[in-house]
């Protein structure tokens, strides 16, 4: 495990006892980590285009992940090793959520965030769907949106 992990961890351990939160000279520059779990499908363009002109993350905060590499998590040790402590993950498609028994998204319906083993986590709609309707961008933005907030 890494200094910087170890100082995640226990700062995560600690943060009740600081109400107004740990002082930022503390913590240094917060990053975000979104584990995105899915698959691009001809769709990197959108990806990019979500991540870094979107949302103005640097692609350096943000990781593909196959559904299948988390199947081969075995347990909750293996998967809090493979994801730090204050990462997001979002879904690609509900294919993608129900193969790693997630929350899948009701069509039409607005996601909200939920717990997954110990993360929050989202499940939005899979990039291929959304370029074949362009109208589901803006619940890909919402939904991208709502896991930065959460």
């Amino acid at each position: 495990m890494s200094y910087s992990n170890d100082l995640e961890n226990y700062l995560s351990s600690v943060q009740d006892l600081y109400p107004y939160g740990i002082p930022v000279q503390v913590l240094g520059k917060r990053r975000l980590r979104v584990f995105f779990i899915g698959s691009l499908e001809g769709a990197g363009d959108l990806f990019t285009a979500a991540v870094v002109k979107g949302m103005k993350w640097s692609m350096e905060d943000v990781e593909l992940v196959t559904p299948q590499s988390v199947l081969d998590l075995k347990d909750a040790e293996a998967l809090a090793t493979a994801f730090p402590a204050r990462a997001k993950i979002v879904f690609l498609g509900n294919e993608s959520a129900e193969l790693c028994s997630a929350e899948p998204r009701e069509i039409g319906a607005s996601s909200t965030c939920y717990e997954w083993n110990g993360l929050t986590a989202c499940t939005t709609y899979s990039l291929s769907k959304v370029v074949e309707d362009s109208t589901l961008k803006r619940a890909l933005w919402e939904d991208l949106k709502e896991i930065e907030a959460s």
